[in-house]
């Protein structure tokens, strides 16, 4: 049913338990890794191992939580997650605005010099 509920809707983000009824938590990363656009992904384990960890980022999983944990705590991990692809969206877009407006004053001083010339 995650799978499905993945597939039909648009999503940003996601919380995924590596331990469901039926399929995994890594069918579920699989599937969203195969849309055109995968959502930042937070996964909940009550047992991590090394191979969870290099499984689950290689599936471009970047935040964990170790089981159990309250509803509170998963609300303020997601809202620290969320600020930081915020900053780190924010950060991207400077750094593009930057680059281009040296970019133009490059131009800009380029054909200064050949209207002087």
């Amino acid at each position: 049913k995650a799978i499905e509920l993945l597939q039909s809707c648009n999503a940003d983000f996601m919380i995924v338990d590596l331990l469901l009824p039926g399929k995994d938590g890594f069918a579920v990363l699989r599937a969203a890794n195969k849309l055109e656009k995968c959502p930042t992904s937070l996964v909940t384990t009550g047992f991590m191992t090394n191979f969870i960890s290099y499984t689950a980022a290689n599936l471009g999983v970047q935040y964990f939580m170790a089981k159990p944990c309250g509803a509170d705590l998963v609300c303020e991990r997601v809202q620290e997650i969320l600020q930081m692809e915020e900053d780190y969206f924010y950060q991207l877009v400077l750094h593009q605005f930057l680059f281009y407006k040296v970019l133009i004053n490059q131009n800009i001083h380029n054909v200064f010099l050949l209207e002087l010339k």
